[in-house]
């Protein structure tokens, strides 16, 4: 049985929300260093899962009030990760900070919706 389209997608910003999570509560200053951990790698990866996810929707056809509002969340916290990613030096509290965000929730609510209004 093939996996559905959005499903490798949530997976990975599931993962990335995760690892967020995790490395908010670890209260490091930087993520640059000796003991430094890939949370640019996940942030990156949680972007592209985003981008699919609207590319996605946009191209169905029966695009309603909930999609199209799912896809403006999608948007929103994808620029929150970006404009993260820009910062030379990436902490733990603005880690919790992005995690905290009533976008990034709502688009991992969102993301719950939509795997399951596609699970039938």
């Amino acid at each position: 049985m093939s996996q559905h389209p959005l499903a490798e997608s949530i997976e990975d910003i599931e993962v990335a929300y995760e690892f967020m999570l995790a490395y908010a509560a670890q209260g490091r200053k930087t993520d640059i260093g000796e003991n430094s951990v890939p949370i640019r790698d996940y942030l990156t990866k949680m972007t592209g899962a985003l981008d699919a996810i609207y590319n996605y929707l946009k191209a169905q056809q029966n695009q309603g009030a909930f999609i199209k509002a799912a896809m403006e969340d999608l948007m929103i916290a994808k620029e929150i990760v970006e404009l993260t990613l820009k910062k030379k030096n990436i902490g733990s509290q603005c880690i919790d900070n992005v995690n905290a965000s009533v976008h990034i929730r709502t688009m991992i609510t969102d993301l719950f919706i939509l795997e399951d209004l596609e699970s039938d």
